[in-house]
Order: structure tokens, then sequence, then C-alpha cells
């Protein structure tokens, strides 16, 4: 809960979360490592906005809770919006990271009423992703109005980067700008990107260049 810190050089292992940001704006997270985490790596929530997330490296984590596992969790769930209204955690960028091995659940997680970040120049390792909680790709996006550009990923269940539309939240999953993103070791069937939010028309169609 604070702003304008810069957090660099250091490790956080062994806990149950790695690091959360709650209502916390303005920050650096650089030259991290976070690993041998119960649940999630590293969440911004609560309107955490305009942070960034650089050159740090993140894995082994969901150890306890493998559904929950994710690498980077940028914003809340539905179900978890205080007073209906939606966690905006928005405009945070994550770059040049290593995310992976064994996280259990997605690399990275875009929930519902989040917009408008950057995720850049990142390389993900889907060893050791656990299937749980739907959890077979390396970027979930279910917010709209990102940029996902330039990452590389190699071992996946299923896809690269899934796009999905929460009918819940009626918001998300449009506008997305996916381009240059490099996908090996897919699952059967798998694609580097599967844009199946279905309801995104006109200019709010996600752009996809792979």
């Amino acid at each position: 809960q604070a702003d304008y810190w810069v957090l660099q050089g250091f490790t956080v292992a062994n806990s149950k979360k790695g690091i959360v940001l709650d209502g916390a704006s303005n920050n650096i997270l650089e030259d991290l490592e976070v690993h041998d985490i119960q649940q999630e790596g590293i969440h911004f929530r609560k309107n955490s906005a305009d942070n960034i997330l650089r050159k740090s490296y993140i894995h082994t984590t969901g150890l306890g809770d493998p559904g929950f596992g994710e690498g980077v969790y940028i914003g809340s769930a539905v179900s978890n919006w205080e007073d209906d209204k939606p966690d905006k955690s928005d405009r945070n960028q994550i770059l040049n990271n290593r995310i992976g091995p064994n996280v259990a659940a997605e690399e990275i997680d875009i929930k519902e009423g989040s917009c408008c970040g950057i995720i850049k120049n990142n390389v993900f390792d889907g060893t050791g992703m656990s299937g749980e909680n739907y959890a077979d790709s390396w970027i979930d996006v279910k917010g709209e109005g990102y940029t996902i550009e330039d990452n590389e990923g190699n071992h996946s269940l299923l896809d690269g980067i899934q796009i999905h539309f929460v009918k819940k939240a009626e918001v998300g999953g449009c506008e997305n700008k996916i381009i240059h993103d490099k996908c090996a070791g897919l699952g059967k069937g798998g694609k580097c990107v599967n844009d199946g939010s279905n309801v995104c028309e006109g200019s709010k169609k996600n752009v996809i260049e792979e």
C-alpha cells in the first residue's frame, strides 16, 4: 500500500504468496527472484496501477495451491471485486522477465476489469504447469486494451496465449494487441494465440499478428 518505491535486487522464497501490491502504484520491481511459493508469485491488486516489473525471475509457485499458483497475477476475478466494482489495476508493465519453470498455474494471469498493460520481451517455460483450475496456457487474458508483444514461450499443456470474455463481469477480452510472440512446445491442437472472446466487434476486435 505504498507508491513510488523501487524494490530491487533481492529474493523472496518459502512463503504463502511472494509479493503483493494492494492499492500500490508507480512502483518499480526489478532484478528480483521469487520462488518456492505456496500460491502466486507476484500479485498486482486492489487498484494497483502504473507499476513496472522487469528483469526478474519467477519460478516454482503454487506448491500448496496449484490452481492459484500463477507467476504474475494482475487484477482480481469478478468474484473478488469489492462492492461489485472492477479492480482497476491498470497500465502495469511486465518487461524482460523469466517466468517458469514449475509455475503451477499460468505464467501471467490478466483478470477481467483491468486495462491497458504491457507484457513484452518475457520468456516463459511452462514445464511443471499443473492444469489445475483450467491453467493450460502461459498467458490468460481477460482484461482489455493490453499489448502483448515479443514474448517467447516453450512447453505448454495447450495454448500459448488465451483470450477470454467473462460473461459475469460484462467487460474485458477485447481491444488487445498481441503481436510477434513466439511459441514452441504447445499441447496437442494448441495455438500460439487462441482468441475465445467471441464478443468483440468492429474497433473492439483483438489484433493478432504472429
